[in-house]
């Protein structure tokens, strides 16, 4: 049997000329050190893309990465069935995730009133364009106690 490895280690990344294929990333930590990043657009669609939004390569992989991670009929039918459950008449519901325990490596932590200067931020937006008066705040985090 002859092993064919289709993907370099990122660390192996030299330039956007380079023509071998790189789909695999370990961490972002191991991204530190690199003076650039492959580029994920497709060079076929980065004139056009280019014109409509200031990051192609981030809206690409946007796009890459919904494609991916899209549901299936059975799990969105489940989703469906768990979200016809939930009264969501109430107002605007904003999530934050705070984690503390699993990317200390790669970010440093945030206070939490950083966190809610973004939220009130956003808010105050929210409020401008629908005028919604109710609002409620899901706060997600890996601690019991957060500062």
């Amino acid at each position: 049997k002859i092993k064919v490895k289709a993907y370099l280690p990122i660390t192996q990344y030299k330039g956007p000329t380079q023509q071998q294929r790189i789909v695999s990333l370990s961490l972002r930590s191991a991204t530190r050190d690199l003076t650039h990043l492959p580029n994920v657009a497709p060079s076929e669609f980065e004139e056009i893309l280019i014109k409509h939004h200031t990051n192609p390569q981030a809206w690409f992989m946007g796009q890459y990465a919904n494609f991916v991670l899209r549901f299936n009929e059975s799990a969105l039918l489940k989703i469906n069935k768990i979200e016809s459950k939930f009264n969501m008449d109430y107002g605007t519901i904003a999530g934050i995730h705070v984690r503390r325990t699993d990317k200390y490596i790669e970010v440093p932590p945030y206070k939490l009133e950083e966190y809610m200067k973004w939220i009130d931020l956003w808010y105050n937006a929210e409020e401008y364009n629908v005028q919604t008066i109710n609002s409620k705040l899901n706060l997600k985090t890996t601690k019991q106690n957060i500062k």
